[in-house]
């Protein structure tokens, strides 16, 4: 298996930016760690984008990060690199940001008879109805699962459910509501999904009490 391991990124951010074009090579799924330290700044955070393009000049979305606001690290594997050319893309935010960036990068053979994982990360806004995660793209894999994590709050319970969309712009549920209570962690696995993309939505919003929020980690395989 041809497999190709390098560091994108290693440098001090204050403003966003991203790296120049870089050639897949042929090679078809890319899995990469973003990481951030001495964070600085009031409100400062770090999100990272990998981009994809077909003629190294304009470039689409492929998978992102969530924001990082402190010395974090993120992990995602098995994204399949539709296109032939890619970068990576960091924005920065808040007052007088600065932060320690490293992407370190993994390009190997795809194959639709093995599987691949892909992973988000985020905070979801509990005491908001009818607020919903950062969207997830299952890249057409089928099998679906995600591990929502709610902390040890002291607000009440909440009503969310699991939406799909084919275009990620119109929305359909894919669970009925179900109770997510203060320090409780809930899997849900689907298979033989026809959706392309996922997302989570607060029914009914938690009241009273401090912040509620959850943890999504999400994850897909049998990709063709």
């Amino acid at each position: 298996m041809a497999m190709l391991n390098f560091t994108a990124v290693n440098q001090t951010v204050t403003t966003s930016g991203n790296t120049d074009p870089l050639d897949t090579a042929g090679l078809g799924q890319l899995s990469f760690s973003a990481s951030v330290s001495s964070v600085t700044g009031s409100g400062a955070y770090v999100q990272v984008e990998v981009q994809a393009s077909d003629d190294g000049t304009n470039f689409n979305v492929v998978h992102d990060t969530r924001r990082m606001t402190t010395t974090d690290i993120q992990r995602i594997s098995g994204i399949r690199m539709s296109g032939r050319y890619y970068r990576f893309a960091w924005f920065v935010g808040g007052s007088t940001p600065s932060a320690t960036l490293i992407i370190t990068a993994t390009l190997k053979d795809y194959s639709p008879t093995r599987t691949g994982s892909m992973f988000r990360y985020d905070d979801l806004d509990l005491k908001t109805g009818g607020a919903t995660s950062t969207v997830y793209n299952t890249f057409s894999n089928t099998e679906v699962g995600v591990m929502m994590v709610r902390g040890n709050d002291t607000s009440s319970d909440v009503l969310i459910k699991v939406q799909g969309s084919q275009d990620g712009a119109n929305w359909h549920d894919h669970t009925g509501s179900f109770t997510l209570s203060p320090n409780q962690t809930i899997n849900k696995d689907f298979s033989g999904c026809s959706h392309r993309f996922f997302r989570l939505c607060v029914d009914t919003a938690a009241t009273g009490g401090s912040t509620a929020t959850c943890h999504a980690l999400w994850n897909s395989t049998g990709g063709a």
